[in-house]
């Protein structure tokens, strides 16, 4: 982006600070989009060098982030569930769960 910017100002074409941190914030990936935000908000950010900062400074953040994030990861087994699923009335009434049980209590 610097070098675009630099070879604008060479033939003539001259864009204000504002113009140019604006530009850059439109360039950020998806990704970036709370950082964007943050961009946008931030009065103290006028010029490019400004933006160009902190936007490496996010950037190692993010590499940084990366690594420890893959350090912390850890994979777990899938189980399933041993106990079966009843899924229809049939069952119900084999395992003796019918509805016209339910007043005897002998049963439980």
């Amino acid at each position: 982006m610097s070098n675009m910017i630099r070879e604008l100002k060479s033939v003539g074409h001259n864009i204000s600070d504002e113009q140019q941190v604006q530009v850059v914030i439109r360039s950020l990936p998806a990704s970036w989009e709370y950082m964007k935000i943050h961009m946008i908000h931030k009065e103290n950010i006028k010029s490019f060098e400004d933006i160009e900062h902190h936007l490496v400074l996010e950037d190692d953040r993010r590499d940084t982030s990366k690594t420890t994030d893959k350090a912390f990861l850890a994979e777990s087994a899938k189980t399933s569930n041993p106990k079966k699923k009843i899924k229809n009335n049939k069952e119900w009434k084999k395992k003796g769960f019918d509805k016209s049980n339910q007043n005897d209590k002998s049963q439980f």
